[in-house]
């Protein structure tokens, strides 16, 4: 099993790497994700992520990282911290996304989901209960975590999940 790791320092990231092609044949992913201008964190999910519970098909937003990286890497890091829009795929190595305007095929391993940050963004969730089920952010609490609720929905919300369980999306 193969994880993308979220790690807010560059030398971390780089032992990470190194111990994880000694370990496996598949090695570790390492990205750096902030939810806001200064707090960066550190999380980990599957490197096949996006291949669970039909997400592939819901029009994630993502973020190319790790695709600079030699031999493993993927157009030598053109497209690297790019924001794009996963489109479809079937297979873990050929995923169909948009990017500056042009539609790309990558392997599933160099994307990481982008988080939600604030309130009213269409968000899909990616881990936990719900998984697959699209919402709409309502303003987060203090602990990181977002209330959900369907858009045009007035009432209390629906569930409460962690940021980094969710992946912003296209709207309905």
């Amino acid at each position: 099993m193969s994880y993308i790791i979220l790690n807010p320092r560059r030398s971390m990231t780089r032992q990470l790497c190194r111990r994880s092609q000694t370990k496996t044949t598949v090695g570790l992913l390492a990205c750096n994700v902030s939810t806001s201008a200064h707090d960066v964190f550190l999380t980990v999910y599957a490197a096949d992520w996006l291949m669970k519970d039909g997400l592939v098909t819901k029009r994630i937003w993502a973020h190319i990282r790790n695709s600079n990286s030699y031999p493993n890497g993927f157009e030598r890091g053109y497209y690297e911290g790019e924001r794009v829009l996963i489109l479809s795929g079937e297979r873990e190595d050929e995923i169909e996304v948009n990017v500056k305007q042009r539609t790309i095929v990558i392997p599933a391993r160099f994307l990481c989901p982008q988080i939600p940050t604030s309130r009213g963004q269409d968000v899909v969730v990616i881990s936990g209960e719900n998984v697959g089920e699209q919402f709409f952010t309502r303003k987060p609490k203090e602990d990181g975590t977002f209330p959900l609720g369907r858009r045009g929905h007035k009432g209390l919300p629906i569930c409460t999940v962690q940021a980094s369980r969710l992946a912003r999306c296209d709207p309905v």
